[in-house]
């Protein structure tokens, strides 16, 4: 195989990939697309030592927020140095001392797996690997391919597992009424605002500072134990009342106006996929997705004149997981 690659995950499955660039030891970028989504792996001697991506709960801010290990308030002092600056983000967050660079290295290590995680439930999507890197950061990783090839297709399993009991993202969940508050375990606690008899599963992605994988497999445990039940399932053209689009306009207006886009645009887009014709989401979520673009060019050092216009973000929830087919994209 030659030096550089690239081709369809249609052909050429990941773990296939991963296996050349682990064997022949590696050093570059490989690079995936799909539709407006992308995400990008780095790789030293044939060890991953960093990961991208333009979905929004991929960002290492978000990461480390999840891990407890920061504040929404220490991050939003970081976002806002960064843009004065130009400085990556964890080498702010560290100079600033709020937090370590055991716990940085941690979650960088995690934003890595995750990326590369999502990846595998991939069923189509384009792929090129180039032997240049971006610029050093501060702090690298290394994880080996081996690991994360065992790891993948275990989380396969686990996705065909979710995707049996929760065929579909519109299934409204509720708590089962005999369970009295104070024998909730951790998973119930943290779920238990969002299973509320009225969201969706989708919806609940939404809103959890998890990623997709981590809440479907949390919902998934407390169905399986009967803590949560199926309330129903809500019809994909029932229209939401003007007051929740007023609701999402001005929760991500606050957010973007603080200068937190990728924050943002879940709410544009939920607007969008409620009134389709709504100009002022439409702009801001046009805005937001410009903001979070040029971010993510600015972090990989790559000239915006070069690619501009063949860039994007993911533009819809719903579109992210039914890729999925339901949450898992499994060969039938």
């Amino acid at each position: 195989m030659s030096n550089k690659i690239q081709g369809s995950l249609k052909i050429m499955s990941l773990p296939d990939v991963l296996q050349w660039i682990g064997l022949a030891q590696k050093t570059g970028s490989l690079i995936f697309e799909k539709d407006k989504e992308k995400k990008v792996l780095f790789f030293r001697k044939g060890a991953v030592i960093g990961a991208n991506s333009n979905n929004p709960k991929d960002k290492v801010g978000e990461i480390l927020i999840r891990m407890e290990k920061i504040t929404r308030e220490e991050l939003d002092q970081g976002l806002i140095k960064q843009k004065e600056t130009g400085d990556l983000i964890g080498d702010i967050l560290l100079a600033r001392g709020y937090l370590t660079t055991k716990d940085f290295i941690t979650a960088l290590e995690s934003q890595a797996t995750q990326i590369i995680y999502d990846l595998f439930t991939w069923k189509e999507g384009e792929f090129i690997f180039q032997e240049r890197l971006p610029a050093a950061r501060t702090i690298p990783i290394s994880i080996k391919v081996d690991f994360i090839l065992m790891e993948g297709m275990r989380r396969i399993d686990e996705w065909q597992r979710i995707k049996e009991a929760f065929p579909s993202l519109d299934i409204i969940l509720a708590l089962e009424e005999q369970i009295p508050e104070e024998e909730e375990d951790g998973d119930l606690k943290a779920m238990r605002n969002l299973v509320n008899g009225k969201n969706t599963i989708l919806d609940i992605c939404d809103q959890s500072p998890l990623n997709d994988f981590e809440t479907c497999n949390d919902l998934y445990n407390l169905f399986h134990n009967g803590k949560i039940t199926k309330k129903g399932v809500r019809s994909p053209h029932e229209i939401t009342d003007d007051d929740d689009v007023k609701r999402l306009l001005s929760r991500g207006k606050a957010f973007y106006q603080k200068g937190r886009f990728a924050d943002a645009i879940p709410f544009f887009e939920r607007i969008m996929k409620i009134q389709p014709e709504n100009k002022e989401a439409d702009r801001f979520l046009t805005r937001a997705i410009t903001a979070v673009q040029n971010e993510l060019l600015k972090t990989l050092g790559v000239s915006q004149r070069r690619i501009r216009d063949r860039q994007g973000i993911p533009h819809g929830r719903r579109q992210g997981l039914e890729r999925r087919g339901g949450f898992c994209p499994l060969p039938d």
